[in-house]
């Protein structure tokens, strides 16, 4: 049926990522078995699939989940979280890794200045592909440039079992910089795939579910 703007949809789906990004970022400092780290999880299980049945039943919901479960789109937001876990796992593990000291055996002992310097010229770098791919996507399709980005990032992340263990921040600065051109590739792509896919009608909400 149709009800104009969704917006028990979007207080649904707004509630339930609050209690998801809540349990997950401060359950480390809560303890992950604690009530309320464990409560907000138990929300979360409740409130997505409310929220998808009552997505379901409109006529012009918030999010169209039966467009999501499309082959094409759904692939691209599988290949979506793959990417942002790649992304996010380098983010999280190289400013660690240049920041603890010389004495763990494995940390470089960088300052947070210098480790912002060192890991500054990765995210230019995704800049500087996105149009790049922008240029593949145009001559071969962005299936093709997906599928370069995806090596690009396997790459990167195979340079790092023999760069890694250097003592200097050179080898994280050669891992940061190939994973990060294959982001840039990648997610130029995405969405003129699910576009691609997609009714024109669909595209704002197909793309926002991707994001």
């Amino acid at each position: 049926r149709s009800t104009g703007f969704d917006l028990l949809g979007a207080v649904g789906l707004g509630t339930a990522l609050i209690c998801l990004l809540l349990a997950v970022s401060k359950g480390a400092d809560w303890g992950w078995g604690s009530a309320t780290t464990l409560a907000l999880f138990a929300a979360v299980l409740v409130l997505l699939p409310a929220w998808a049945w009552w997505e379901l039943r409109l006529s012009e919901p918030l999010v169209d989940l039966r467009v999501t479960v499309r082959p094409q789109v759904l692939m691209t937001n599988t290949a979506s979280i793959l990417v942002g876990f790649a992304m996010y796992a380098q983010s999280l593990v190289v400013p660690q890794l240049l920041q603890l000291p010389e004495a763990t055996g494995y940390g470089l002992g960088q300052s947070m200045l210098a480790m912002g310097l060192w890991m500054a010229p990765a995210g230019l770098m995704m800049m500087a592909m996105s149009p790049v791919g922008a240029k593949l996507s145009a001559a071969k399709g962005p299936k093709v440039t997906l599928a370069v980005g995806s090596l690009l990032i396997a790459a990167g992340y195979g340079l790092s079992v023999p760069l890694i263990g250097s003592d200097s921040p050179w080898s994280l600065l050669i891992v940061t910089l190939v994973c990060n051109s294959g982001v840039g590739f990648a997610y130029g792509a995405m969405p003129a795939l699910i576009m691609g896919a997609v009714p024109q009608s669909e595209t704002a909400s197909a793309n926002s579910f991707n994001a």
